[in-house]
């Protein structure tokens, strides 16, 4: 399903795209045809609140993929600026790397606890 295919009760999917995109509730408004405060009193209703969080989360999602597209060409560009004539340059690309990997770590060493914390909270349930 498409950002697009989004739209419930009046919300058509240039005002969701607007909203997704941060603009002000006042543009939102002006998409939707509509006053700033009918879009306010729409993302009151529980039922858009819900589908405007799952278009974030599919936004975000297609974000993250294209960036994990990327990541192989990226890490390979900044493991070839380790070996610069540039000093600064092959420092910039090392400090790059290696925050990269403590974040990845971590992730990683999070997820894996989260993991375990479901697992045993699953494991105690009914």
């Amino acid at each position: 399903m498409s950002l697009g295919d989004r739209v419930h009760r009046g919300l058509p999917p240039a005002a969701l795209v607007a909203l997704l995109a941060g603009r002000p509730l006042q543009e939102v408004a002006d998409h939707a045809g509509c006053s700033e405060r009918t879009i306010r009193r729409r993302l009151a209703d529980p039922v858009i609140a819900r589908e405007v969080r799952e278009a974030r989360a599919m936004a975000v999602e297609l974000i993250a993929n294209s960036l994990a597209d990327a990541g192989p060409k990226a890490v390979a560009t900044l493991v070839r600026l380790l070996d610069s004539a540039n000093d600064a340059v092959a420092v910039a690309s090392a400090k790059s790397i290696l925050d990269a990997l403590i974040r990845y770590r971590e992730h990683g060493d999070l997820a894996a606890q989260l993991a375990e914390l479901r697992a045993k909270l699953e494991g105690d349930g009914p």
